[in-house]
């Protein structure tokens, strides 16, 4: 039986450079249509328009050019209605999920902007959750700003013509720490379980990771290699006497000491509904040293939502979470040129993974180990 729980950009005081020149929207008074600074902030026109001979790897929907810079600057000018000029960072962590920017606007408030590449419903469901996060505990979570007629993003086609999500969200001005750089073990621990006790009333949707592994209409790829794990999986999961799910984190935590002594916790674009204790395995698997992974799930059983007795089949939970990472990076090799996923990163994960489990031959998918 399965139970619901019940009742980068990293910021930090790091300074950011800011271009040597400023951005206006195109509305604005000091901009003459049709000279090259206006043209320069036709945003629509400009994410979608083929990138300039001297900007490279265009083809790679990754890669930050000057176009995107600006033609995110510019939407976020027009799309938030911010104090003019606004000032836009180099990226603060070019490459991977998402790319970010600080943002600085006239009157000098700063903000973070992510451009993620992933679906809209997906991204919008961990900036809700952050939000609901913010409002239910004293953790400052970077939650979205909206704009001024309610939406959480805007949508810009990239130097290829995808459109993606952009957000604009809240600055958590501070320190970042981490396991075994900063974030102490119990602290970490009691921090997870403040997270688990918040979302446990969060009304929405996420993604659901238990629904995935089980939902055999998706084309996974490697039936023959994977398909009989997968499934047994599914069959163990089912077969658990009691397992609280919940919305997990779902990612390292990105902890943030802030200025004012507060707690911060950013970086929500992993959220899935999942076991709690998948959130509890991950995060205790980055601290170096034994006796601190064992504190640590100590501490989060002691002031945590998920009942003791669930602890004692980490291990089948374990072996699960495992296999869901293997059928997620199977899914991504597979529907790579779809999507534009990184494949050489994701099959060098699958080869990985796979092994073990035994499986040294892949077959029936669109690519050979």
């Amino acid at each position: 039986m399965i139970t619901t729980a019940s009742s980068r950009p990293i910021a930090s005081t790091a300074m950011c450079r800011l271009r040597p020149f400023t951005f206006f929207a195109l509305s604005h008074p000091r901009l003459a249509r049709g000279t090259v600074s206006a043209a320069r902030t036709d945003w629509e026109s400009m994410m979608a328009r083929p990138c300039h001979p001297n900007v490279t790897c265009c083809i790679n929907p990754y890669v930050v050019t000057e176009l995107t810079q600006v033609g995110v600057a510019s939407a976020i000018a027009e799309q938030w209605e911010l104090p003019e000029p606004i000032g836009l960072s180099d990226p603060l962590n070019p490459g991977g999920t998402a790319d970010t920017w600080l943002v600085t606007d006239g009157e000098g408030r700063r903000y973070v902007a992510k451009y993620a590449y992933a679906g809209r419903m997906i991204f919008e469901s961990g900036l809700r959750v952050s939000g609901h996060v913010e409002s239910t505990t004293d953790l400052r979570t970077g939650s979205p700003l909206p704009t001024p007629d309610g939406r959480l993003t805007t949508m810009l086609r990239n130097p290829i013509g995808r459109p993606y999500p952009l957000a604009l969200l809240r600055f958590v001005e501070g320190r970042a720490v981490a396991p075994n750089d900063g974030l102490n073990v119990r602290d970490a621990a009691r921090l997870l379980a403040k997270v688990h006790y918040s979302v446990a009333s969060y009304p929405g949707r996420v993604s659901d990771s238990v629904a995935n592994l089980e939902n055999e209409s998706v084309e996974v790829g490697y039936e023959e290699s994977l398909g009989p794990i997968i499934r047994a999986a599914a069959r163990t999961l089912r077969e658990l006497d009691s397992i609280t799910l919940g919305v997990n984190y779902g990612h390292r935590p990105e902890a943030i000491v802030c200025t004012d002594g507060s707690t911060g916790l950013i970086d929500w674009g992993s959220v899935n509904r999942a076991p709690l204790l998948w959130d509890v395995m991950r995060w205790s698997d980055l601290f170096r040293e034994a006796d601190d992974r064992k504190t640590f799930v100590d501490i989060y059983r002691e002031c945590g939502p998920v009942p003791a007795c669930e602890f004692e089949v980490m291990d089948q939970l374990a072996y699960v979470r495992a296999v869901h990472h293997l059928r997620f990076r199977a899914f991504r090799v597979l529907h790579s040129e779809q999507h534009h996923f990184t494949q050489e990163h994701d099959r060098t994960e699958l080869i990985r993974l796979a092994r073990q489990f035994g499986v040294a031959e892949f077959r029936d998918g669109a690519t050979s180990a």
